[in-house]
């Protein structure tokens, strides 16, 4: 999809609700509705007269959004460690690896994917 919007004094102005032809007299041209919602997110700038994707926030923020779903998958593990620490069971009968000692290594590992980012 499109967004009708001109840049203005180093500002993206979006169009209102205008028959397309009107909008070009007027100044404005198409722009990609995400580039734009990114802008408004503080995810793209101007520059020079162009709408640009700030790619180091977006890779930040991405960056973040993967740090916080790692987390969220060791506070479930930590739950079920929990558990098993007063429920002591054997995960692998061949092993001999408890259930306790598999969620502290599912743990382990996901904090060193964080570590890594």
């Amino acid at each position: 999809m499109t967004t009708y919007a001109k840049i203005e004094n180093g500002k993206l102005i979006t169009a209102k609700n205008e028959p397309i032809e009107v909008l070009e007299e007027k100044g404005f041209l198409s722009f990609d509705e995400i580039l734009v919602a990114k802008y408004f997110a503080g995810l793209a700038y101007i520059q020079n007269g162009e709408l640009i994707e700030d790619i180091e926030k977006i890779a930040n923020q991405e960056q973040q959004a993967k740090i916080l779903a790692l987390q969220t998958q060791i506070d479930e593990f930590d739950k079920k460690r929990i558990r098993a620490g007063f429920e002591p069971a054997i995960k692998d009968g061949i092993s001999g690896q408890t259930w306790l000692e598999y969620y502290t290594l599912q743990i382990q590992d996901l904090r060193l994917q964080i570590a890594a980012l």
